[in-house]
């Protein structure tokens, strides 16, 4: 039995344990101490305000809920089949430790497996690795640094980009791979990668025939392509209980997101819930199933899963500072030669190219938070405003007081049919090829570019339609005439933000009646988050209001947004029928 030496008072579970290898890693490794800087949820303490949770304790959350699975399954798989438990160990290569000896791995994988979090989260996530490939030569970085960058940037549609550059930090990082073998030597790294990472190589297994080049950045695809199939099965079932669609990250977040933001109001998961489901875990042929005993609360879970994207991921207000800060990287990188004469920026986005390509000394990983990143936004607003553009004071002030300049043209489901029914008649199948598009973005952030570039060229079409439409009215005319020439120039007046949500989640079952079954296809409850959801906004086009009242006056005004309005509608359906022919892959999609 593992022997726990500090106890930590979580509000989410209670008591959270520790080992004594568990306090000597968080007490001295910058990688983990960080993650107290970093916020869960990023910028939606701009709407909730107590959501100020961190990764730091998400991870500890993480660990908790692990090792209760990982009994879970040991205790079922003991109590029919002990050789189950032994055959897990040979895969992976510890046949002669104890099982105990597997659950610190998973303890510790579970401690580090948010370590490659960019500051603000996700706010930043699979953007950031392809703008540093525009200025690593700018950042004096070595060849190595600059290709394992372009590798991520490229890889985006195999692993997220905290995923690979956990990945490559725990295999190239010497300063980090050291630290950790000073402090907990009996510790095997390469079990931690396959409890972090196995799904994700054999995914690269799978795509790529395995060539010398790949070892530059991947060199445990080899490994594990070597794996038995039996072998590999074991491996996965242990790499789902902290990668899979009920995992302990899940569990957690949830948890905690639920409690920190308020928004659990009529919808609600609690710790006696996960004991339930937890105490009808089985293993059945290498897969975690549960008995159909704990199917209230599996639903449950998928409601209250639904409700926090909804509600909070999602919020059209989070949406807008999560895009807001995307778009400022995208201008600070883009302007790089400008702000690269403030030393602080330099040395910043130095350490950031660092720590993305796996070379960053763990010292300095605590210069990479939220707050140093905030900080130096701050400091040298004056600065960016003056050498980069005004576009800096609308993003920032956003930001930082959550200054109301921008204000999205539908926020709820009924404004939000309500503005497309008359142009689009099914708004599921609006929503699909929304999705559709959304997916391609996250692998390859250009392509929102291109697709931004559509909309804006279609949206000022439209704006001249309507001006000739309405040219009975001069002081109308005007406006929208001045909006379209601001539209073509300037690129902070609209925004569009979107994010990704995946309604079905792969939870089976056993039924006494059929057997293993997906809880999806047949529980009406979970059907119906998917219907809710495609009826959802999952876009949002936002205007900067400050500027459209310097630019129409009073009296017209609401006038010209119901305009505005009705062309960003018909230019949103346009770009999208545009992008769609040009990008090969997406018209095949829309055809299927």
């Amino acid at each position: 039995m593992l022997k726990f030496i500090k106890q930590i008072r979580d509000p989410v579970h209670g008591w959270i344990r520790l080992t004594e290898d568990e306090v000597k890693l968080i007490d001295n490794l910058h990688f983990i101490q960080r993650l107290k800087y970093i916020y869960q949820l990023g910028f939606a303490y701009q709407v909730y305000p107590s959501a100020r949770h961190t990764r730091f304790e998400h991870s500890l959350g993480v660990m908790h809920i692990a090792t209760m699975m990982i009994y879970s399954i040991y205790n079922y798989l003991r109590n029919r089949n002990c050789d189950e438990v032994k055959l897990i160990l040979e895969s992976f290569n510890i046949p002669d430790q104890s099982f105990d000896y597997l659950v610190e791995h998973i303890r510790i994988a579970a401690l580090l497996h948010d370590i490659g979090h960019l500051p603000f989260s996700h706010s930043l996530e699979n953007i950031v690795s392809t703008l540093l490939t525009l200025i690593c030569k700018e950042l004096n970085l070595d060849e190595i640094e600059c290709s394992r960058i372009k590798f991520i940037a490229s890889s985006l549609n195999i692993a997220k980009e905290h995923e690979w550059i956990l990945y490559m930090n725990l295999t190239f990082n010497t300063n980090l791979i050291k630290l950790i073998q000073e402090l907990i030597p009996h510790i095997d790294i390469r079990i931690l990668k396959l409890i972090l990472f196995v799904k994700i190589l054999r995914k690269i297994g799978k795509l790529l025939s395995f060539e010398t080049w790949l070892t530059n950045y991947i060199p445990d695809v080899k490994y594990v392509t070597e794996l038995s199939n039996d072998h590999i099965r074991k491996i996965e079932l242990i790499s789902n209980i902290l990668s899979s669609d009920l995992d302990a990250d899940r569990i957690d977040y949830m948890l905690r997101d639920l409690y920190f933001t308020g928004a659990s109001v009529s919808t609600n998961i609690t710790l006696s819930d996960v004991e339930r489901v937890l105490t009808n875990l089985k293993i059945i042929n290498d897969t975690i199933v549960f008995d159909e005993k704990a199917r209230v609360c599996l639903e449950g879970f998928a409601i209250a899963r639904y409700n926090l994207y909804k509600w909070v991921y999602l919020h059209h207000k989070v949406t807008l500072m999560t895009t807001l800060m995307k778009e400022l990287m995208k201008l600070l990188i883009r302007n790089f030669e400008k702000i690269s004469k403030i030393d602080d920026f330099t040395q910043f986005f130095t350490l950031l190219t660092k720590f993305v390509s796996g070379t960053i000394p763990d010292e300095l990983t605590i210069e990479l938070t939220d707050n140093t990143l905030l900080t130096l936004l701050i400091k040298y607003r004056n600065y960016l405003e003056e050498n980069i553009g005004y576009q800096i004071k609308y993003f920032l002030r956003s930001l930082v007081s959550r200054t109301n300049y921008y204000r999205a043209l539908w926020k709820r489901d009924i404004e939000f049919i309500k503005a497309f029914s008359s142009t689009f008649s099914d708004i599921r199948k609006l929503n699909e090829r929304i999705d559709l598009l959304v997916d391609e973005w996250n692998r390859n952030p250009e392509l929102f570019t291109t697709f931004t570039n559509y909309f804006i060229n279609r949206l000022i079409q439209e704006l001249n339609i309507r001006i000739n439409d309405v040219c009975i009215n001069s002081k109308l005319c005007d406006c929208l005439r001045n909006l379209a020439n601001v539209i073509e120039k300037d690129n902070s007046f609209i925004v569009i933000g979107y994010m990704g949500f995946e309604p079905e989640i792969k939870i089976r079952i056993t039924s006494i009646d059929e057997g293993i079954v997906d809880l999806y296809e047949i529980s009406p409850f979970i059907k119906s988050i998917r219907d809710a959801w495609m009826m959802s906004p999952h876009i949002f086009i936002y205007l900067n209001f400050e500027k459209l009242s310097e630019i129409c006056s009073k009296d017209i005004i609401n006038n010209a947004i119901d305009i505005i309005k009705e062309c960003c509608v018909n230019a949103l359906i346009s770009a999208i029928n545009d992008y769609a022919r040009k990008v090969k892959e997406i018209t095949k999609l829309f055809m299927a």
